[in-house]
């Protein structure tokens, strides 16, 4: 079944459900949370966060945080997920709850960040897109991103995922770090 990319998630997971129980297609349902690590080619609005913090182009953090999971995690796990041959199962692919603030430090341990609050930001979000089209230095922010930030769940369980489809999750620091390693040998 291939499914137009302008379905919405939601609507996309109740068309594969409907299929599996009419019994025209055998498959599961992946939830990742945010995903990072290598290779990130475009790179992912994430990516792009933890590359501005390492480049010293995001100034600031805000509160908040994110749970974490490396694209090499949720690549095996879905590879686990069609050797086990499952079907109409769904399966939360998280990793580890990081603030903002851990994001920078692990991406730029020596740089100072200037913090400022999801509020704020919000209502300073017209002039720094305003700056950013004035610069030419855009920042990964939107009002999404800083209402994702600011509501995300400091614990998402995987165990279900851990007990039948062997998710693994490295630890998030990890993921950073390789994927600046990755970004580093791409500009090589």
């Amino acid at each position: 079944m291939i499914l137009p990319m302008v379905i919405p998630k939601a609507l996309a997971e109740q068309k594969v459900l409907a299929a599996v129980k009419d019994g025209k297609l055998a498959a599961c349902i992946v939830r990742p949370s945010s995903i990072i690590g290598p290779p990130d080619y475009r790179p992912s609005p994430f990516g792009k966060t933890i590359l501005d913090y390492a480049d010293n182009k995001m100034p600031i953090i805000t509160n908040g945080g994110y749970n974490l999971v490396d694209v090499r995690d949720v690549s095996q796990t879905i590879i686990n997920s069609l050797q086990k041959k499952l079907t109409g199962e769904i399966y939360l692919l998280s990793g580890t709850y990081l603030t903002i603030k851990e994001i920078a430090k692990i991406a730029n341990p020596t740089k100072f960040f200037f913090k400022i609050s999801i509020d704020l930001l919000l209502v300073l979000l017209p002039i720094i897109k305003l700056y950013d089209y004035l610069v030419g230095i855009p920042w990964p922010l939107t009002k999404e991103s800083l209402i994702t930030l600011k509501l995300a769940p400091l614990h998402m369980d995987h165990a279900k995922a851990t007990r039948e489809l062997n998710h693994q999750s490295r630890p998030p620091s990890e993921s950073i770090l390789d994927l600046l390693s990755w970004y580093k040998k791409q500009q090589q």
